[in-house]
């Protein structure tokens, strides 16, 4: 099962900031955070694997690795994680991040 980090609602199908059309048809709505479910689910499964993607653009190196390690532990290894970082246009015009690379 693969379960995506993402950081708001998908607003493409009804134009900007109109969450709409994905909170009705269920587009990765509501937005929870995956590696609590995936503890979860893994606690009620025995043969199914996890793909999550994790932002590693807001969280302390430490700390993320330590969630990582727990869901590891918890799922007994059936998954598997994909780290990517905001592209920093991106996060400046969404979330108001600063640039750290200019």
């Amino acid at each position: 099962m693969f379960i995506a980090d993402v950081l708001g609602g998908y607003d493409v199908y009804g134009g900007p900031r109109n969450l709409d059309p994905a909170i009705r048809s269920g587009a990765q709505w509501p937005v929870n955070e995956p590696l609590s479910l995936v503890s979860a689910m893994a606690a009620a499964t025995e043969s199914l694997g996890f793909g999550v993607t994790v932002s590693a653009s807001y969280e302390q190196p430490y700390h993320l690795a330590r969630r990582l390690s727990t869901v590891d532990h918890l799922s007994g290894g059936r998954w598997v994680s994909y780290l990517f970082v905001f592209e920093v246009l991106a996060g400046q015009g969404m979330y108001g991040v600063g640039c750290y690379e200019c």
